[in-house]
């Protein structure tokens, strides 16, 4: 079953599609362009590219759309490269990949929707036929050269490696080619038998184990240069005319000619790709001539325009004092006007900001609003909590609207269900998406699974969407945890220096003596160089650094090297097993009388906490989540507490410590929090404050960064039992803490 298609929604899709645009649709609020547009994709048959101001626009966008439309795998980002433009760097292969991805879509027409922010609207990309000549097609079952295809992956870009973990690599074991495309999300395992593909499967890099398999792969190029023989043949007399052009010497031209015929990209290399394809091509020309270009606010778009087009001619002016080799900016790029000219004779859709109609078009204009007035407002009752929103969801079920509130994740879903079932609200926790639940007639609170930051409310649908961002504030979106350890794992190798005591899980104790880049068996990588007693020495792969750690041990002591491959480090590890489960067991007789003993029992959560829980800004991680279950549960049992809560920097500590901080508060006890520092007291004093300004609960700060009369006022109101969370150095131990 469809919706029914608004009168608006046909009056744009007729003007569009009789191409008298541009026309102007105004008034949308929150994310009510990205909700117009999820209608709109159904109605028209050419893709829509959709232009926002900036990379976070388009960011948004995106999500906003994916979660409205009938297709989202259909709807696809076009990122900004993630360098300055002529700075000596490359674009990330994740972007890389998301790019060609969905050029590639575009071009074999599966793409409905593409968003783009400006810069990357302005950028020439490779053209359309070279790209779909170098996309390899491969089917399960039949037969590929397997050497010819090694080859190609290495003038595709790829990067031969001895273990495939990052996209943009492969490698080769006997009859086994493992390859990880810049567009997928899990790299492909392919067997060969002789020439003959016999199978091809999705395989997890962690743990290298077989996944779902495949009964074809596209393989896109892992880089938006393309490194065929004919391309460096033609690429080297432009690369002589530029240099000389630049005054750029012979032996730099020679060094970076030399690097490309050997297959090594030098950082950068992608902002000369004029040099290597001249007939550069935009996306408007992968959409068509009849795709429909969306402009979200073009006043912004204008102003972003100018920006950018400063800001790169002070990149190339920079590049050029360095003496850099660079292309002319204007092959790379087009300016503003020239885009203006291009979009002149297409079909355009404007969401201005204002209503104005642009030159001369149709202006529409639909009534929503967005839900900024819909900030979280708290009742003194903790049971009574969410009673203004409640109270407005009521008078809109009353009055004929939809009402869908869209979840980041299920557990926040639940927490708010649970939340809003005091209210005696009609409510439910679906588990369609969007399109689906907005069929259902209206008279119900949808709870929904869904990625965006804004609502709206639409008027001319009877349509109410509430993010839950809105409700209890601005989500952070974390970097997944892969990358969060890779870049640990880069910053501690950067930390080390040769000579330092490394101590290796299986062969213990060594010296660290540097990098080493070797090639063995044709695999070029680097390793780090381990000295053992004797002069043994171990090359360990980089991307094995977890197995090595820099020795921690009492100050001045040198450690005694191991010998590698003796029995001395196995015995050594019996023994501290050994003194480490004798230390268990008096932990264990120790916590056996803890168990006996009687405590304070809090509480159960009422609604303010839950409230307080739904309102932290981040993605609860798994252990995160964990410790602060374990920690309440401890508090709501009458078992006195005894738990120690580690994690590195940055890790979560202080939300589960401020969970357990407001759980005593709002059960009448006091808090305080001991601080090592004056400055991370004050640190901890702002994060709290910033915290729970909404909520009755008054947080101090005892340091040498107050006055002494201050301090006499918060240690009265201490003593008064107004102040409920304290924070401070060793100054709350003195005497006169109370």
């Amino acid at each position: 079953m469809n919706r029914p298609f608004p009168d608006y929604m046909t009056r744009i899709a007729a003007r569009l599609a009789a191409k008298q645009s541009p026309v102007s649709v105004a008034g949308l609020e929150g994310s009510a362009p990205a909700y117009l547009l999820s209608r709109l994709i159904p109605a028209t048959g050419p893709p829509l590219v959709i232009v926002t101001a900036d990379q976070e626009g388009a960011d948004e966008l995106c999500r906003e759309l994916r979660f409205f439309a009938a297709e989202p795998e259909a709807i696809l980002p076009f990122p900004s490269w993630d360098v300055t433009p002529f700075e000596g760097a490359s674009p990330h292969p994740d972007i890389v990949g998301e790019r060609l991805n969905a050029l590639v879509r575009l071009l074999d027409g599966r793409a409905r929707a593409v968003v783009v922010p400006l810069p990357c609207a302005l950028q020439r990309v490779i053209p359309r036929r070279t790209l779909g000549e170098v996309c390899q097609y491969l089917v399960a079952g039949e037969e590929l050269e397997r050497e010819g295809l090694i080859e190609k992956l290495v003038k595709l870009g790829y990067s031969h490696v001895p273990i495939v973990e990052d996209r943009g690599s492969f490698s080769v074991r006997g009859g086994i080619l493992d390859i990880f495309p810049p567009d997928l999300a899990k790299p492909v395992r392919i067997e060969f038998f002789g020439d003959l593909v016999e199978t091809m499967r999705l395989f997890d890099p962690a743990s290298q184990r077989s996944l779902e398999p495949l009964s074809e792969l596209v393989l896109l190029p892992s880089r938006e240069v393309i490194l065929s023989d004919q391309v460096l043949k033609d690429f080297a007399p432009r690369l002589k005319r530029r240099c000389d052009h630049l005054g750029v010497g012979a032996d730099r031209r020679r060094e970076l000619l030399e690097q490309l015929q050997n297959a090594i990209y030098p950082p950068g290399i992608d902002f000369l790709q004029p040099l290597f394809h001249p007939e550069l091509e935009t996306l408007l020309e992968y959409a068509g001539p009849e795709a429909i270009t969306v402009l979200l606010d073009p006043a912004a778009i204008a102003e972003a325009g100018e920006r950018f087009a400063a800001e790169l001619a002070e990149a190339a002016s920079r590049a050029e004092l360095r003496g850099a080799v660079t292309c002319d900016p204007a092959e790379l790029y087009l300016s503003p006007g020239d885009l203006e000219r291009r979009l002149a004779g297409a079909r355009r859709l404007l969401l201005p900001r204002l209503e104005i109609a642009g030159e001369g078009g149709e202006l529409l204009r639909l009534e929503s609003a967005a839900n900024a007035d819909l900030k979280l407002e708290l009742s003194p009752e903790g049971d009574r909590v969410l009673a203004p929103l409640t109270d407005r969801i009521v008078s809109w079920i009353a009055a004929g609207n939809r009402v869908l509130v869209p979840c980041h994740q299920a557990g926040q879903a639940r927490r708010l269900y649970e939340l809003l079932s005091h209210y005696r609200l009609p409510l439910e926790i679906s588990e369609e998406r969007f399109p689906q639940a907005a069929l259902r007639p209206p008279g119900r609170v949808e709870i929904l699974i869904g990625d965006i930051s804004r609502g709206f409310r639409l008027e001319a649908e009877r349509l109410i969407v509430i993010a839950e961002e809105e409700i209890f504030g601005r989500r952070v979106k974390r970097r997944g945890l892969s990358e969060a350890r890779k870049q640990q794992l880069l910053t501690s190798l950067a930390e080390l220096k040769p000579g330092d005591h490394m101590v290796h899980i299986d062969f213990g104790v060594a010296l660290y003596r540097g990098l080493q880049h070797l090639s063995l068996t044709g695999i070029e990588g680097d390793f780090l160089l381990l000295e053992y007693a004797g002069g043994d020495k171990l090359y360990l792969p980089v991307d094995r650094i977890n197995l090595v750690q820099r020795y921690v041990g009492a100050e001045g002591i040198q450690p005694k090297l191991d010998r590698l491959g003796a029995a001395g480090w196995e015995k050594a590890k019996a023994k501290a097993r050994s003194e480490v489960q004798e230390m268990a067991a008096e932990l264990l007789k120790i916590h056996a009388a803890r168990e006996v003993q009687q405590g304070h029992r809090f509480s159960p959560a009422d609604d303010m906490y839950r409230a307080f829980e739904a309102s932290f800004a981040f993605e609860e991680t798994p252990d995160q989540a964990a410790a602060i279950d374990q920690v309440i549960a401890d508090m709501e049992s009458p078992r006195p507490m005894d738990r120690l809560v580690c994690g590195d920097v940055g890790y979560g500590k202080t939300e589960v410590a401020m969970r357990a901080a407001f759980k005593a508060a709002l059960d009448g006890k006091q808090v305080a929090i001991l601080v090592p520092t004056t400055v991370l007291a004050q640190q901890h004093a702002e994060s709290f404050a910033a915290r729970l300004k909404e909520y009755p609960v008054r947080v101090e700060m005892l340091s040498r960064f107050r006055t002494p009369q201050q301090q006499r006022e918060i240690l009265a109101g201490v003593k008064k039992g107004e102040v409920d969370i304290v924070i401070g150095t060793h100054r709350l131990l003195q005497k006169d803490v109370v």
